[in-house]
């Protein structure tokens, strides 16, 4: 008994020192206040964007930036692109940053203006190849106030769901006669390189599980609008089906209720998984409508902002991490649901500011994994 408790003293003592060594307290210096734009043509319509904003909000309001968001949403992506990047480099108080999604051939256009401006530009992606070859294949080397550049393992995203709906269908045996699983996949817009690092992810699951074969894959804008109307499409099409990949959560989720509403039971006699991990995929998850959902979901963007700050401040991130951030995958299944929601929810309470070089003196390597975010302390104001 005496040893146990000794080892539960220990074990604390650890945790307590662990949290101590990654969140010493700073002195947060005041620094001038900054103006930083994300210009991308996703949507507050969407529930992931909705969620990415409000992150990338929080993080400005830790550190003191204006944080000016323009959102075009992908059915209008490209239609006033470039009159809005003319808008945003004439206003009278130039963006100190951009935060960049363009659409097809844009970069080079904001990249070059950029450059005249001298305004730093962190690009997101993923890029189509031949796109990124003519902008010099990295920050830095063609365009020197390209500051940086992120984009998300789509493809490992992709497989690790279809594997994982797959391996859900089998268990419970939702097997056709033919000996097939049957998958329909609702895809994103194909104007974008992650629809195809997303359907090669897809591709090489069912290479792995030849037992599994895919009967079709939709186009759609990412709505629970197409979401539900193309499910109940294809389940009437496809009535031998019984698992969906689905390219978002919000797709995910209208797929469940569309499958709910024609007398399926999700997570007993079909299967659903997506790649956004938002927190209602992560609930969903828990309440056993989606198989899975993974992603490296808002870390993405909390590292991206903070590594900005800094590099304006005058700590470039190229001196620790390099130019590129692509950061790690965090799955939510059955297993690990809880955890990952639990890890979330932190974040609408963390103070940002022990992430940042600026002001965290005694940091000397960035950390942005999901496990480091959720044990930052909360923010003055709690």
């Amino acid at each position: 008994m005496k040893t146990k408790r000794n080892t539960s003293f220990v074990r604390k003592a650890l945790a307590l020192l662990t949290l101590a060594l990654l969140c010493p307290t700073p002195s947060f210096a005041k620094t001038k206040s900054l103006k930083i734009y994300y210009m991308t043509s996703g949507s507050s319509h969407n529930t992931y964007w909705l969620q990415v904003f409000g992150v990338m909000n929080q993080v400005a309001a830790s550190l003191d930036i204006e944080l000016v968001q323009l959102q075009q949403g992908v059915r209008h992506a490209g239609d006033t692109y470039t009159d809005q990047l003319k808008s945003v480099m004439n206003t009278p108080k130039k963006p100190d940053a951009i935060i960049l999604s363009a659409s097809f051939g844009e970069a080079s256009r904001v990249l070059k203006a950029a450059e005249e401006m001298k305004i730093p530009v962190f690009l997101q992606g993923p890029l189509f190849p031949q796109e990124l070859l003519k902008l010099g294949s990295q920050p830095r080397a063609l365009y020197k106030n390209w500051i940086g550049y992120f984009h998300q393992r789509e493809f490992d995203k992709s497989r690790i769901a279809a594997n994982t709906i797959i391996a859900k269908a089998r268990e419970k045996k939702c097997v056709d006669v033919d000996g097939k699983i049957h998958i329909l996949a609702l895809a994103g817009v194909r104007s974008w390189y992650g629809y195809y690092r997303r359907e090669s992810g897809l591709q090489q699951a069912l290479s792995e599980n030849p037992d599994a074969v895919l009967d079709q894959t939709v186009s759609t804008n990412y709505s629970s609008e197409q979401g539900g109307f193309y499910t109940n499409k294809l389940i009437k099409r496809y009535p031998k089906a019984c698992a969906i990949w689905a390219s978002g959560d919000q797709l995910a989720l209208s797929a469940v209720d569309a499958l709910e509403k024609s007398g399926f039971k999700v997570g007993k006699n079909y299967f659903v998984g997506s790649v956004d991990l938002t927190r209602s995929g992560v609930d969903a998850v828990s309440n056993g409508q989606l198989s899975v959902t993974v992603a490296s979901g808002y870390a993405t963007f909390i590292e991206v902002l903070v590594k900005t700050y800094d590099y304006l401040n005058g700590h470039d991130f190229m001196d620790d991490s390099g130019s590129i951030v692509l950061p790690p995958i965090v799955t939510a299944d059955d297993q690990t649901a809880v955890r990952v929601k639990k890890a979330l929810e932190s974040l609408q309470t963390a103070d940002f500011r022990y992430l940042s070089k600026v002001h965290n003196k005694k940091l000397t390597k960035y950390d942005f994994t999901l496990e480091t975010l959720s044990q930052l302390p909360r923010r003055p104001s709690e």
